[in-house]
């Protein structure tokens, strides 16, 4: 609630809806896209209010660039958003997911023609926005980096139930509350970031047992992002200290996981992995299925290799080794950090000659 002093009273700024003041979502975008700030971060605008994906016509209403070079889709509603908006840009989300640096370096290049000007400043204007002189090292858009964003008057109930889920399993998606306070002779906006969980667990009893039970099963409240970032700071130290660069330059940290690529092959990469209930060391795969289906056909001398049974999950492209742990838990963190500074180099070891052995005949 935003007040006005009036004399040396606090008195309430009365708000509206942008629906019931008559704007549109249109013009909601327009101020996102004139000041990208207000969504507290810096982003370089690609696209807005356009088909984007070949072979789609779907038009997320803008795409833009964060600073280190992952694609945000955002998605606008003036008054409040149902879990519809959620699926449309989860689904943007999904197309994003497959662009490569010159998709996106074209994509731009359309929107600057559009606004007038050089499209072939696409290129350097990334370049510089994300820091990097040569145009040949670009980094964008690494796998499972795409993050969401749903700006909103408000949301419905199942689209409250649905954020809670999607933040419980780590996807990155924001959510950003709209007040519009219009006034005689100015308006102001208020969008404020709001983090769930939103909804208390429905159980049958008294609201009072409804909400002990919520922080019971919920657990805290936590900045994930910030918690990742210092979760793999921290990771990162360790093995600098055990002398190995593994996860030095060239590290992509992706929410719940810290990406190591295999020089050989895209898409082919070493993980570390951190969540509410496990962590792990292993491999992921992005658009390599058929390598990991060769290492799986060699999976017993890789596990005869590694001394132990590996957890090998086909349905989300990745093997490795996993312990019970939590991100939440930030007592345990130097332990695990520990964990996986000695258990990597087994595991590499482990994979390695038949990882090269597959990736020699592919």
């Amino acid at each position: 609630m935003l007040y006005e002093i009036i004399g040396d009273q606090p008195v309430p700024v009365p708000t509206s809806s942008f629906c019931g003041h008559g704007e549109s979502e249109a013009t909601l975008c327009s101020w996102i896209v004139g000041r990208p700030s207000m969504l507290h971060e810096d982003l370089l605008i690609l696209n807005e209010d356009c088909s984007t994906f070949a072979g789609s016509n779907v038009r997320p209403d803008v795409l833009a660039l964060d600073r280190q070079g992952r694609l945000v889709l955002i998605e606008v509603k003036r008054d409040v958003a149902t879990r519809s908006a959620i699926a449309q840009v989860l689904t943007y989300v999904g197309f994003a997911s497959r662009l490569t640096v010159q998709q996106i370096i074209e994509i731009f290049g359309d929107y600057l023609e559009r606004l007038g000007n050089c499209r072939d400043s696409a290129s350097p204007l990334i370049c510089r926005f994300l820091g990097e002189p040569d145009p040949a090292q670009l980094t964008l858009n690494p796998p499972l980096s795409q993050r969401a964003v749903v700006v909103a008057g408000g949301f419905s109930t199942d689209a409250r139930v649905a954020a809670d889920w999607l933040v419980d399993q780590g996807v990155p998606i924001q959510f950003f509350e709209t007040v519009y306070m219009p006034q005689e002779e100015r308006c102001l906006l208020d969008l404020s970031e709001i983090n769930p969980p939103f909804m208390s667990v429905a159980q049958p009893g008294s609201a009072e047992a409804r909400l002990s039970l919520n922080a019971v099963v919920a657990g805290p409240v936590i900045d994930k992002a910030e918690t990742y970032h210092r979760f793999w700071e921290h990771v990162i130290e360790r093995f600098k200290l055990a002398g190995d660069e593994r996860f030095g330059s060239g590290t992509t940290p992706s929410g719940n996981m810290l990406l190591r690529s295999w020089h050989s092959r895209g898409g082919v990469r070493f993980a570390l992995i951190m969540n509410k209930s496990e962590a792990g060391v292993g491999m992921s795969f992005f658009r390599a299925e058929d390598v990991l289906d060769a290492l799986i056909e060699r999976r017993a001398d890789i596990e005869r290799r590694f001394g132990d049974a590996l957890d090998w999950r086909r349905e989300t492209n990745r093997f490795g080794v996993f312990c019970n742990c939590s991100i939440l838990n930030e007592g345990n963190w130097s332990e695990t950090a520990e964990w996986m500074v000695e258990t990597l180099p087994r595991f590499v070891a482990a994979v390695e000659p038949a990882l090269v052995e597959v990736l020699a005949g592919s």
